[in-house]
């Protein structure tokens, strides 16, 4: 079963790909006697099987959509009232079925508080009505006086009424404890600055040169450490002398390690989907990981 939401208007024509794959009894049975050693890849016969397009026809939506589908919105807001510059949260969330809603600019930015959002959380499952969506939206708001959030509305459509219809969000009136500035002023005057120190400066160089130095020992170190492991390592002669996949393969397999994994999947897929890789790139991803 499949759900398709046309992103377009007009006459979409929906294309299927199918293949029916014959084999045999005496293939299968020959197929399923090898063993790790012995790969043997099952034969068929391949038919590609021609299915007409599906033809579906689109209409427009109206120019001030935003969502598509049955949905509710709600919301929540922690609290109306807080001190200057202290964080307040609000969470908008809409679910319901159709489209997943994933909405830009849901808040407007304005120059009463400043604006922080998050990436929206967009959930969907299946159910019996299509696909279920929960979509949550997380904002938090600062500012140094009270402020109010003007009214929200979202138009939408449902496409299995036909109709188009409003979600909305009344306005929200927010008091903001204002910090008296005056108490935060000194009564004397500070005593002006002597002179400008630059020292920092010259610490930080040092400090720069100090841990450049340090972090590229190390790496050398560590690149003739690995070098010099590998080259005295047995197993990358067995490696470089494969030669061909089925070869590399066992010289692999035979390890039993999982740091292989990758590699031996890569072959499994050359042997037995008939895919292409490079054999000398996939001895040195192999080389790689001893």
């Amino acid at each position: 079963r499949y759900i398709i939401y046309p992103l377009q208007t007009g006459d979409i024509n929906i294309t299927f790909s199918l293949t029916k794959r014959v084999t045999n009894d005496e293939k299968v049975r020959y197929f399923s006697s090898g063993a790790r050693d012995d790969f043997k890849k099952l034969e068929t016969n391949d038919f590609p099987i021609a299915l007409p397009p599906l033809t579906i026809q689109v209409k427009s939506l109206p120019s001030d959509t935003q969502i598509v589908g049955d949905y509710t919105l709600d919301y929540h807001i922690d609290s109306h009232e807080a001190k200057a510059y202290t964080p307040l949260s609000m969470q908008v969330t809409l679910k319901g079925t159709g489209y997943p809603p994933r909405l830009s600019n849901l808040v407007p930015k304005r120059p009463e508080y400043a604006l922080f959002s998050e990436t929206p959380e967009i959930k969907t499952f299946p159910s019996t009505k299509g696909f279920m969506t929960t979509a949550k939206y997380l904002f938090a708001f600062s500012a140094n006086q009270s402020f109010t959030l003007p009214a929200m509305t979202l138009h939408a459509f449902n496409p299995q009424t036909h109709k188009s219809y409003t979600l909305t969000m009344p306005k929200q009136d927010f008091k903001i404890d204002a910090v008296d500035t005056h108490t935060l002023v000194d009564t004397f005057d500070a005593p002006p600055l002597l002179h400008s120190d630059f020292s920092w400066v010259k610490n930080l160089f040092i400090y720069l040169m100090i841990f450049t130095a340090g972090y590229f020992t190390a790496m050398i170190t560590k690149w003739q450490r690995k070098n010099t492991t590998k080259n005295a390592h047995p197993l990358i002669e067995k490696i470089q002398h494969a030669k061909d996949t089925k070869a590399l393969l066992q010289v692999l397999m035979a390890q039993d390690s999982h740091r292989f994994t990758s590699c031996i999947t890569h072959l499994e897929k050359a042997l037995y989907d008939d895919g292409k890789i490079n054999l000398n790139k996939v001895k040195e991803e192999a080389i790689d990981l001893i």
